[in-house]
């Protein structure tokens, strides 16, 4: 059987089809998996059925919803969802992949479940490699939350996807040299809807129009923050900011 496509498509289907009653809902596949997968309302997306038969099985990423839920604190888990949507929205803007992004965006902060203490047990338990461990772990564990984020993600959500696990390692530390996806995530991060400071939504709107521009602004903030409370930089923020600087 088929359901008659909207008119702009041509063409007739081959005469042992059977056309169905009605016309087709004007929603795309990929629309239903964004939604499932941020946890938003599908209720005029799905029919009742498809939609408990996809909330029994945990299908379309509601598996991770719901592990991410239980294990981040309730403004995390928020965090979370916001990052995932900021990056997957600016991820269709400028050409990366949307999937990718969302995927990165909700496992970013995976590694925020763990206290500081813990955090630096973890790393040291699994021989996680993070730049100037030492000074990290002594003197701000959660600078290394990334990396721990990227591993729970490899491990426990079984993601392979090499650039995936790259842009959740460099969303807090950066590095010289970023991908796409990695600007996407950082950007994401720094400004996603949650965000209270004075300058999100101004740089959140210009991310959509020069993502460069914006991360330079992401990475100036950072340091000045950084600067304020007296706290060490990392070398690798300080790389970030001189290859942006000047730009």
């Amino acid at each position: 059987m088929v359901v008659r496509a909207p008119p702009r498509r041509r063409g007739r289907p081959p005469a042992h089809f059977r056309a169905l009653p009605g016309s087709p809902r004007d929603v795309s596949s990929t629309e239903v998996r964004s939604a499932l997968a941020l946890g938003r309302d599908v209720s005029g997306l799905l029919a009742p059925a498809v939609a408990r038969f996809i909330e029994k099985r945990r299908l379309y990423g509601l598996r991770t919803l719901e592990r991410l839920r239980e294990d981040l604190s309730p403004a995390r888990f928020e965090h979370t969802v916001h990052v995932a949507a900021l990056a997957e929205s600016l991820a269709r803007r400028h050409g990366a992949s949307p999937d990718a992004a969302r995927t990165a965006g909700l496992l970013h902060d995976a590694g925020r479940r763990y206290r500081p203490h813990e955090v630096a047990r973890y790393v040291r338990a699994r021989a996680i490699s993070v730049p100037e461990r030492a000074k990290v772990l002594a003197s701000d564990p959660m600078l290394a939350h990334a990396y721990v984020s990227a591993d729970l993600a490899r491990r426990e959500f079984g993601v392979e996807d090499p650039e995936i696990l790259g842009a959740i390692r460099r969303h807090t530390l950066g590095d010289a040299r970023l991908s796409l996806l990695d600007k996407v995530l950082y950007v994401a991060d720094a400004c996603s809807l949650d965000r209270s400071h004075s300058s999100a939504a101004a740089t959140r709107a210009l991310a959509y129009e020069d993502l460069d521009e914006a991360l330079r602004r992401c990475v100036a903030e950072k340091l000045v923050h950084a600067v304020g409370r007296d706290a060490w930089l990392h070398p690798l923020t300080v790389r970030l900011w001189n290859s942006l600087a000047g730009r």
